[in-house]
This record gives structure tokens, C-alpha cells and sequence, in this order.
């Protein structure tokens, strides 16, 4: 295992000065059930290294720029001569001319841009620009997309608010939401009835592939749609390609789709991951843009000339060399390949979304094609899959609705120890689910000798409790009749053990004294619901007999909910159910519990596979079960206390030696498997 202690010592320090301790939310590793994060120190082509020491395998790439790597030498060699020329002036540079004419090229939708500082600004600004063009107010967005934290994009919107489960953040107006209208993705009827009934829609902005709700293959139909009715309607449309843009390919998705949207945005590669962003589009809507038009933008690191550089530098390299987008592709296929062969072997619920060289493994039966599929997605599976690459030296994304970045520079070693790590994590998934249905067959055979120990739930004091528990008995009904005692209509069922007969009645004093009045015996008064007691002699059974009336569906429904009120569980069992007692022990137990439970695990295995034996003992409770009822519908008047007892015991006895043998294996399995504790629910 890596060693982390100075990450955590300066994630404690910035916890002090920095909310969460980190700059933005889905780095804090919390949703993938880490306590702290790595602090990363250095970077160098395809690797990270940690303020540990340790080197990781980065399949993040920063969120998408790091095309063609860290520190790609050409690079940096522009960024170095001109940061020796000043890293900022708040004047125009030839370089913001020649980024932008680059960026036309790639992108015949864009006749003029305009830089920014982030992404963020980049939509912001473009959704001020249609509602200026347009003169409406509105906007439709998609669940899921994510288009920067601006107010009005922040409404249903995915990445990082996904990930903490807050889709509509905080401090948002009222009126702001009412101007943000949401529709799923994909649908094309409540997309088309939105528009067809709103007359106020100013701009329709999506990602054209959206990355951050996890990677969602879109349809070229779908696009087509939007670009056809949002024409119709007077209404701009914005792709987002702050992510794809450059990425997928040199003109992004406009592009690979073949569409020409209104305006595109930009960020990521464009700065070479340095930070910019970008928005362009139709002449005639940018022209409004301040001062030529009446629409303010501004910002000091607009066009900061570090960035400029290393993004023309970058755009070049990718435009100078088509081999780059051909060699993403091919190695996106082969890995995504690799990953379906291993979900296969292993068995699990898995799935790969993938476009060019962004993917996303969900852990899902089905393929993920919208918000709702990738929330239903098992975050405790994607949280074994993080630690694990973790553990074995490969950065993935600390959510599940986040998309991985390959670069160029990636190198066969770098896939080939990716393939190791996953190995590692899907077949800890699957023995980790196989254990949790292992626990669940094994908590089943239990369950079974829960109607064998009354716990005297009902009892008013510690003492009473006792009391009960010392004479428990497995009761069994043999009659219902609301009239049965002739006292007001109040619910009365009849119990039989051994020599006793057991009353349950509503609470009320005079149907308990005239219970006992008419019966003898004793009535246990407790406020509640339901009162319990022990009375009837068993000389009066015949009585009571010939007034009830015995019927097996009704029989067999009080039974069920007599099981449910007064069964428990053995606490000699408790183990399987609560493993927070299962690391109280290993804490107990230490480095040497550990060692000894490592040496059992093989033992284990086998033992886990062999499914027949639970199966054998289920059909075995099962027919005992089944003799039981019949004892008690048949020939529950000719049963005595003692053979009730004696049964009882004899299969306690067995059953107790059969799951005793069973809970040190599996105990042991839990010990060995002490950190994937966490992530079963």
C-alpha cells in the first residue's frame, strides 16, 4: 500500500484555510470514500507524482487538455521563452489574433471569438449574448450537462453537483430558475414540446457529447433535431465544447457531427492547459459584444499571453499531425475492448461509454444513455474500482460522472499496467459481492431460528424482560374468533404451548379482567397497541376450542406476523449484520488479526464458491419448516411443552454447528478483506 501521510498532513492544513480543503469539490475524493486526497507535487507526460513521492498513471489529463501529455517538450519550450517576456499585461497581443484565426480555421462555425479566462465565463457570457440577440429570456438546458457554475447553468446540471447530489446549488434566485428550463436528454418529444409551447426560449445550449454525467454516446439524429427547431424558432444554439472541443477531434464535435450550431464555446486545449476559455460563433451575434455592440465583456487575464502561447502551440502540433486523433481512437478501442473482455470473466454489472479518447466505465447492466441511468449506476462498485487503481499507481476520475482522458503519450507499459489494476479491481468487486451474498444466504439460515427465541419485546421492565426470556416458548396459534370470550368486539387470538394457552387481545381493563374472571390464570396489563399475556389453563382448551374456529390462511398469516414481532436474532450472529463490530475486532485484533486472516483467505475462496451447500441447507430449513407447520395445523392439541422444547434444541444444536463453522470462515474472509468493509451499505 502507497503511502500518503504527507497528502493527508496538508489536507488537515488546508482544511484550515481552505473550504473542504480543496479548490473545487470532486477533488476532495469524497464521493469516492477516501478521508483525504493526494496532493500532487510534479507532472511529466503521461505520470503524476504525489507530495509523497508516489507516481500514478494519470487517466485524467487534467480534465481533458493534457492531450498530449504533461510538459509536452514543445510546449513548454513557448511557455518558457514567453514567460521571460512578461506573463501578463492587460494590453493586446499579436498572439490573441493569431489563437483566434487558428481556432476559425478548425471551426467554420465560428466566424469571430472572443477569449476568456475559464469555460465557465465562456457560457456565461454566450447565454447573455442570445438573450441580447434574440430578445427573449429564457433557456433550455440539458439534466445532467454541465455548463459552469454561472447562476442560470448551474439548474440540474452535472459534474461535481452530480457528484455531491445538489443539482441545484445553492444561492440561486427564484427568478433565475424560472428562466432555466430543463429537459432530458435525448428525448426528443418533451424537448420539441418544450420549445413548441414556450415563446420565451433564448438559447438552447447542450453538450454535444456530455462528459459530465459520465460519457453519453450521443445520437448525430438528436443534434440534428436541436439545430432544425431551434432555426425555426428564432432560438440561438450553443455547443458547449469546453471538453470536446479539440479533443474528439480538431473541430470537435461540429465536426464529427457535421452540424454548424450559432455559437460554440471553449476551453482546456485551446490553453494548452493553461487557464482560457473561449466564445465565438455567427458574425451577426458577436457583433454585439462590447465596443462594437452594447453587450459588456471584459476580463484582465483575457488573452493572458502564457496561455495563448501554449494553446497556439498546442492547436498546431494537433493540426500538424492527423496521426495524433488516429492513434487516440485506436488505443480508446483496443483499452475499451480490454475492459468489456474483463467485465465478461468477472461477471459483473458493468458497462463502457466511449467517443474518441474520453470513456466511462458505469456499473450498470444496461448502457447508460441519460441522467436517470448513470444516478442508478452503483457508486460502492465505482468506489472499490477508484481505491483500487488508486492503490496500484492509476489516477481515475473521483466520480462516477466523470469521464477519462487518454493522451498521446500513454505508453503500452502505462495501458498494460491499467489492464493489471483493473483485473485487480473487478475481481475484488466480484468477491465482494459474492460475499455479500454469501452474508445475505447465510443471515437467511438464521432468520430461521428467529420464531425459536421470544425476546419479550412487549415486556414493561429489565426484569420482565428477563422474566419472559427464562420461560420463552415457541407459541402457535390455534383458534381466532372476535367473539370468542364474549366481551365487548374486541380482537382476541388464542396461542397454545405445551400446557398454556397464550391471549392477545386490544388493551382494555375490563376485557383483561374478565379474561381472567372467566379463565383463571394471569393477565400481563401493558399500555400499547397490543397486550400479551399468559393465561388459560389447558383444562379450558376444549372449550375454546369448540367456539373458535381454526382456518390455515389465517393460521398461517398470524404466524408470520407473530415471527416478525418476537423473533431475533442469535447474538452469536450479530456479526454477519454489523460490520462495525467487524472492524471494532480487527482494531482489536491489529497487525497480527490481519496477518492471520490473510493466511485464511484461501482457505476461504473455495469455500465461497461453493454455493450447493447453502442451497443444501436452504432446502433443508425449508423442509424442516414445512414439517413444523404441519405439526402445529395437524397436531398442535397432541403436542407437549417438552417435545415443542426438544425439537427446538435439537435443531438449534445442528444449526449452531453448522453456522459457527460458517461464521469463523466467513469472519476471516471479513478480516482479510478489512477495507472493502466501507463500501458495503
Amino acid at each position: 500500500m502507497m503511502n500518503t501521510n504527507k497528502s493527508k498532513e496538508i489536507f488537515e492544513e488546508a482544511k484550515k484555510s481552505i473550504p473542504g480543503g480543496v479548490n473545487s469539490p470532486v477533488r476532495a475524493f469524497q464521493s469516492v470514500k477516501k478521508d483525504y486526497p493526494i496532493f500532487i507535487e510534479s507532472a511529466k507526460g503521461s505520470k503524476l507524482f504525489d507530495e509523497d513521492g508516489n507516481e500514478y498513471i494519470d487517466m485524467i489529463g487534467s480534465w481533458g487538455p493534457m492531450i498530449l501529455g504533461h510538459n509536452y517538450p514543445e510546449v513548454l519550450e513557448v511557455v518558457r521563452a514567453e514567460m521571460e517576456k512578461g506573463t501578463s499585461f492587460g494590453l493586446p497581443t499579436k498572439k490573441e489574433v493569431v489563437l483566434a484565426e487558428l481556432v476559425k480555421e478548425c471551426f467554420p462555425a465560428i466566424e469571430k471569438i472572443r477569449l476568456t479566462t475559464s469555460g465557465t465565463e465562456a457560457t456565461m457570457a454566450a447565454v447573455i449574448l442570445s438573450r441580447a440577440f434574440t430578445k427573449k429570456n429564457k433557456i433550455l438546458k440539458f439534466e445532467g450537462c454541465y455548463h459552469g457554475h454561472s447562476d442560470s447553468l448551474l439548474v440540474k446540471a452535472g459534474s461535481g453537483l452530480l457528484t455531491f447530489e445538489h443539482q441545484d446549488s445553492n444561492g440561486i434566485t427564484e427568478a433565475v430558475t424560472k428562466d432555466t428550463i430543463t429537459a432530458p436528454f435525448g428525448d426528443f418529444e418533451k424537448t420539441k414540446k418544450i420549445i413548441e409551447d414556450e415563446k420565451d426560449i433564448a438559447c438552447v445550449i447542450v453538450e454535444p457529447i456530455p462528459a459530465n454525467m459520465g460519457v453519453i454516446e450521443t445520437s448525430k439524429e438528436f443534434l440534428e433535431f436541436l439545430r432544425e427547431i431551434t432555426r425555426k424558432k428564432n432560438i440561438v444554439l450553443i455547443f458547449d465544447e469546453v471538453i470536446t472541443g479539440f479533443r474528439i477531434s480538431l473541430g470537435g464535435a461540429c465536426e464529427m457531427f457535421g452540424i454548424q450550431p450559432d455559437l460554440v464555446t471553449l476551453g482546456k486545449i485551446i490553453g494548452g492547459g493553461y487557464p482560457v476559455g473561449a466564445f465565438g460563433g455567427k458574425k451577426e451575434i458577436m457583433d454585439l459584444i462590447s465596443p462594437v455592440g452594447n453587450v459588456y465583456h471584459a476580463g484582465t487575464l483575457s488573452g493572458n499571453p502564457v496561455s495563448v502561447a501554449a494553446g497556439i502551440k498546442t492547436i498546431s502540433i494537433l493540426k500538424e499531425n492527423p496521426e495524433i486523433y488516429k492513434t487516440l481512437e485506436k488505443r480508446t478501442k483496443e483499452l475499451v475492448s480490454k475492459i468489456e473482455n474483463l467485465i465478461q470473466k468477472y461477471k459483473i454489472p458493468a458497462t463502457v461509454n466511449y467517443v474518441n479518447s474520453l470513456f466511462t466505465i458505469f456499473f450498470a447492466k444496461d448502457k447508460i444513455e441519460n441522467l436517470e441511468d448513470a444516478i442508478d449506476a452503483s457508486d460502492e462498485m465505482f468506489a472499490i474500482y477508484f481505491d483500487t487503481m488508486l492503490e496500484n499507481g492509476i489516477i481515475v476520475p473521483p466520480s462516477k460522472y466523470e469521464a477519462h482522458f487518454i493522451s498521446y503519450v500513454h505508453s503500452d507499459e502505462d495501458y498494460e499496467k491499467f489492464y493489471f489494476a483493473l483485473e485487480k479491481a473487478f475481481e475484488k468487486i466480484k468477491n465482494i459481492e459474492v460475499l455479500k451474498q454469501l452474508i445475505k444466504a447465510v443471515t437467511g439460515q438464521l432468520e430461521a431460528f428467529q420464531c425459536l427465541s421470544v425476546s419479550g419485546i412487549y415486556n414493561k421492565t429489565n426484569a420482565e424482560k428477563e422474566r419472559k426470556a427464562e420461560k420463552s416458548r415457541m407459541f402457535s396459534i390455534i383458534g381466532y374468533d372476535p367473539k370468542m370470550l364474549q366481551v365487548n368486539d374486541d380482537d382476541c387470538d388464542i396461542y397454545k404451548s405445551g400446557n398454556d394457552l397464550l391471549v392477545r387481545y386490544k388493551s382494555n381493563n375490563n376485557t383483561i379482567k374478565a379474561v381472567e374472571k372467566k379463565y383463571g390464570g394471569r393477565a400481563d396489563v401493558i399500555k400499547g397497541k397490543n397486550v400479551w399475556g399468559d393465561a388459560i389453563e389447558l383444562g379450558e382448551y376444549e372449550q375454546i376450542r369448540k367456539i373458535g374456529t381454526v382456518k390455515k390462511k389465517r393460521i398461517a398469516k398470524k404466524q408470520s406476523e407473530t415471527t416478525k414481532k418476537t423473533g431475533v436474532i442469535f447474538k452469536n450472529f450479530e456479526i454477519f449484520g454489523n460490520i462495525e463490530t467487524i472492524k471494532q475486532s480487527i482494531a482489536e485484533n491489529g497487525e497480527q488479526g490481519k496477518a492471520w486472516a490473510s493466511q485464511m483467505v484461501q482457505e476461504l475462496l473455495p469455500y465461497v464458491a461453493e454455493t450447493d451447500k447453502v442451497k443444501e441447507l436452504e432446502r433443508e430449513n425449508n423442509e424442516l419448516k414445512e414439517a413444523n407447520n404441519l405439526l402445529k395445523i395437524e397436531n398442535i392439541e397432541l403436542m407437549k411443552e417438552n417435545e415443542i422444547l426438544k425439537m427446538r434444541n435439537d435443531l438449534q444444536s445442528k444449526r449452531m454447528k453448522e453456522a459457527k463453522a460458517k461464521e469463523k470462515q466467513i469472519a476471516l474472509f471479513l478480516l482479510a478483506n478489512y477495507n472493502s468493509f466501507k463500501y458495503i451499505e
